[in-house]
């Protein structure tokens, strides 16, 4: 992130610094709230604007050079400029993707400190965890190579259809990493929900508390590096959506979803909430040779066989339990958003619905959603199906409370306390 004017140049990596600038007046960005609200996971890929006026952010791949005559951006990395021919049998396929992601594994394993992992359940977060494991038995660690590192962490939530412990506990045993679960009931507290939109620093349509209290976890168990399994479904086609495309479309709209239109958002929450607790997070999946490489593989070797993600499954063949390794059923490390609404997000409904903030939105229908938000969650009728309907509240809600931290300087908005500067701005649950 950057700011230039009058001929100052100041830069940060988070967008809370710019409020402790000289000088700095924070306004609303109105150009980019629709987009931000809206198109929440594609604003991260395909947008230079923040929602602050005048601070603006690096694209991917991107590089600033600062001038006399001003700032020049320069592109300096674009996958497309490196990709490769694969091997023509899918065998070879198959053998040259496993030798590149356990290197990749075994690269990442590199470190002074205690490292883990951030367990889903999945394939791909179970699949690093087994392949940290399969190189440090097999010797194929390099220098420095972490000797802690079998730490597994992962949320659970219980009674949901998210749940994933079994199957995150199958994956932590097979690498013989030790499992430290953290679990949440029906209830969030009104301190974690303000303390994450803090955090998170945009609006994100779901509640990214289990993902703070994961890596907060790791932080208090010593753990300080993660290696975690992001990238593979963006370009592996790991969602079911992909069933819907043109086959000759495949690979081509893999590319932008990797690269502008959905991981990039995934990044981003990722590295908020681990670097909130001080952790490292380390992608072995989107080692830039694995990167490659995968964009070059044609799309039978990525589907096929009745699977998504074919080479991937394939690859690790002898190092995940096929319990997990062919799974179909694909759930994602998302927060139980029914269940907390029907709970009333600990009383933050109310007072969010009655600020000015949200009475004098001109960006959606404020007495519609206000009545659907007290009907709804007065009568505990949220259900799992209503998962869009709950990412588009939230997302209102969360534009609230981060227009009273971020324009309005309130730290702490909708919690009783007597703290009024951001001299003590940290939420008491976020560390």
């Amino acid at each position: 992130l950057y700011y230039i004017k009058d001929g100052r140049f100041a830069f940060a990596s988070e967008l809370k610094a710019f409020l402790e600038l000289d000088g700095f007046e924070p306004t609303l960005n109105e150009a980019v709230v629709e987009p931000a609200l809206f198109q929440s996971q594609l604003f991260e890929g395909t947008q230079n604007q923040t929602l602050l006026n005048g601070v603006l952010k690096l694209g991917p791949g991107q590089l600033l050079k600062i001038k006399s005559t001003g700032v020049q951006l320069q592109k300096w990395w674009d996958t497309s400029n490196h990709l490769e021919t694969p091997p023509r049998l899918y065998k070879d396929q198959v053998a040259q993707w496993r030798e590149l992601f356990l290197d990749a594994v075994s690269i990442r394993m590199r470190s002074d400190v205690s490292i883990g992992s951030s367990l889903s359940g999945g394939l791909d977060s179970s699949a690093v965890a087994c392949a940290m494991s399969w190189c440090s038995k097999q010797g194929l660690g390099h220098a420095r190579e972490s000797t802690d590192w079998r730490h597994a962490f992962t949320a659970s939530f219980p009674g949901t259809p998210l749940d994933e412990t079994t199957y995150a506990q199958i994956a932590a045993d097979a690498a013989g990493a030790k499992m430290h679960v953290t679990e949440f009931d029906k209830c969030v507290s009104a301190e974690d929900i303000i303390g994450s939109v803090w955090w998170m620093e945009d609006i994100y349509p779901a509640i990214v508390v289990p993902l703070l209290h994961n890596y907060k976890k790791m932080r208090q168990k010593g753990v300080v590096v993660s290696l975690d399994g992001h990238g593979a479904d963006e370009m592996l086609c790991g969602y079911t959506f992909w069933l819907d495309w043109p086959i000759g479309e495949v690979n081509s709209r893999l590319y932008d979803q990797f690269h502008r239109s959905l991981l990039p958002s995934i990044l981003r929450n990722y590295d908020r909430t681990s670097m909130a607790n001080g952790v490292e997070v380390r992608m072995p999946l989107m080692d830039w040779r694995l990167v490659c490489n995968t964009f070059s593989l044609p799309v039978t070797s990525k589907v096929g066989g009745g699977y998504t993600k074919r080479i991937f499954r394939d690859a690790v063949q002898d190092i995940l339990p096929d319990s997990v390794r062919l799974r179909r059923g694909k759930i994602g490390f998302n927060s139980p958003m029914a269940e907390w609404f029907n709970e009333g997000l600990d009383g933050l409904i109310e007072p969010i619905l009655n600020s000015e903030l949200w009475k004098s939105s001109r960006w959606w229908d404020v007495q519609k959603d206000a009545e659907t938000l007290r009907s709804r969650s007065a009568a505990k009728s949220w259900k799992q199906s209503d998962w869009d309907t709950l990412l588009g509240l939230w997302s209102k809600m969360s534009f609230v409370i981060w227009q009273e931290m971020f324009i309005n300087r309130n730290p702490r908005p909708f919690l009783d306390t007597n703290e009024s500067s951001l001299a003590s701005r940290t939420p008491p649950s976020s560390r």
